[in-house]
C-alpha cells in the first residue's frame, strides 16, 4: 500500500522481506509545555503509524501543567497550577483514546513547578510527596493494560532547584510502585541515578552521548534524536548519518530508540502551529528510516554540515532528500497535513 501511494499505484511484481533494526521506535512528545488538542494527537497518531512508530512517549507533565486529569488529586488541574494555556489537559477517557502504544512521563521530581503549584507544596522533599507520586502511578496505570501501555517513565533529570530535591528512598519507591503495577520503569540518563530493593535499575532513556552503559541495562536511545522549534531542518543530517544504539550491550536488551520533540516557544492557544514549528511531519519521515532500519556505521562528520559535493555521501544526501520530498507530495500534502 505505501509503495503504491510513492509510485502512482504502478508497480512490478516483487517479493518483499522486511524487518524493522529496533523493536522499539518511538515519538516523544511534550505536551507540558505546549498542550496538543486531542484531535491534533490523534492525527499525530495516524502519522506515526503509517511510518511504523510503534511507541508513543507522552511527556504529559512539566513546569507548565500536569496536564492528566487527576481523579485522586484533582487540584493539579486547578487554574493556578498553571503557567501556559490554563485548564487545559487530557481527561482519563482522552488519555484512553490512542490506538498506539503509550509510554506516559509523569516527570518527577524536577520539572515539578505545576505540581506543586497544585497541591500547595513548597518542596519535593515533604513527607506526603512520596505518596502522593505513588498514588498517581497507580491512577496512571488504572487507565490501560500492560500490553497497551509496557513501560511508565518517571522522569528523574534536571531536578537542579533546593525544592526539587527528594530522599534517596523516594525515587526507587516510585519504580517500585511502577513494577508493582506489572510495567517496566524508565528513566533519563543522565538524571537522579538509584537502584531499587532487589539491585536493579530502570530502563534508561540516554540522551546525551558518551554514555557507557552496563552489560545488564535495558536502553532506549535518543542520542542525536531531539528536535524542535530552535532547530528545524537539522535532523535531516542526523537521520542518514548517524547511528542508534552505539552501545556495547547484548541486542535483546536495546530497547529501542526514540525521537523527542522539545518546543520551548510559547505557542499561545493555538498549538496546532507545532506541526509547522517542529517540523512534526518531515521529522516522522525523516526519521522512519532511521528507526526502521538503523544505520551500518556512524559518521558523525555530517553531523552539522553537508558533504562536499561531488562525494558519494553528498550523492545519499541529495536521494535522502529526494525521498522526504515525495513523502511529502505523494503521502502528507494529500492528508492535507502541514510540511
Amino acid at each position: 500500500e505505501q509503495l503504491g501511494k510513492l509510485s502512482d499505484g504502478r508497480l512490478p511484481c516483487c517479493k518483499i522481506t522486511d524487518a524493522p533494526a529496533y523493536r522499539w521506535r518511538g515519538f516523544m512528545h511534550d505536551c507540558g509545555r505546549n498542550f496538543l488538542d486531542k484531535a491534533e494527537i490523534l492525527k499525530l497518531l495516524d502519522l506515526m503509524a503509517a511510518y511504523k512508530f510503534n511507541l508513543f512517549h507522552w511527556h504529559i507533565t512539566d513546569y507548565y501543567g500536569w496536564r492528566l486529569e487527576s481523579k485522586k488529586h484533582p487540584m493539579l488541574q486547578a487554574p493556578w497550577a498553571f503557567r501556559r494555556q490554563m485548564n487545559r489537559y487530557y481527561t482519563q477517557e482522552d488519555f484512553k483514546a490512542r490506538g498506539i502504544t503509550v509510554m506516559p512521563e509523569l516527570d518527577v521530581p524536577g520539572h515539578t513547578l505545576a505540581f506543586r503549584r497544585g497541591l500547595g507544596i513548597t518542596h519535593m522533599a515533604e513527607p506526603q510527596v512520596k505518596e502522593i507520586v505513588a498514588d498517581l502511578i497507580d491512577e496512571l496505570c488504572s487507565l490501560a493494560p500492560a500490553e497497551d501501555m509496557p513501560f511508565v517513565h518517571l522522569g528523574t533529570d534536571e531536578a537542579r532547584t533546593p525544592y526539587e530535591m527528594v530522599p534517596d528512598s523516594y525515587c526507587p519507591y516510585w519504580a517500585e510502585t511502577i513494577r508493582k503495577n506489572g510495567r517496566v520503569p524508565v528513566a533519563w540518563t543522565p538524571g537522579k541515578q538509584f537502584v531499587m530493593s532487589d539491585g536493579s535499575r530502570p530502563a534508561r532513556m540516554v540522551w546525551q552521548d558518551g554514555y557507557k552503559a552496563g552489560k545488564d541495562e535495558l536502553i532506549f536511545d535518543t542520542v542525536r534524536g531531539y528536535f524542535g522549534s530552535k532547530d528545524p531542518m537539522t535532523f535531516l543530517n542526523t537521520a542518514l548519518f548517524s547511528r542508534p544504539m552505539r552501545y556495547d550491550i547484548p541486542a535483546e536488551n536495546k530497547l529501542g530508540a526514540v525521537i523527542c520533540s522539545w518546543h520551548d516557544d510559547f505557542l499561545g492557544e493555538d498549538t496546532a502551529r507545532i506541526w509547522t514549528n517542529c517540523s512534526f511531519a518531515s521529522a516522522i519521515v525523516a526519521y522512519s528510516d532511521y528507526l526502521w532500519n538503523g544505520r551500518d556505521r556512524d559518521r558523525p562528520e555530517y553531523l552539522v554540515k553537508l558533504p562536499a559535493p561531488g562525494t558519494p555521501a553528498f550523492a545519499e544526501t541529495v536521494a535522502f532528500e529526494d525521498a522526504i520530498i515525495a513523502n511529502r507530495d505523494k503521502v502528507i500534502r494529500p492528508q492535507g497535513l502541514p510540511f
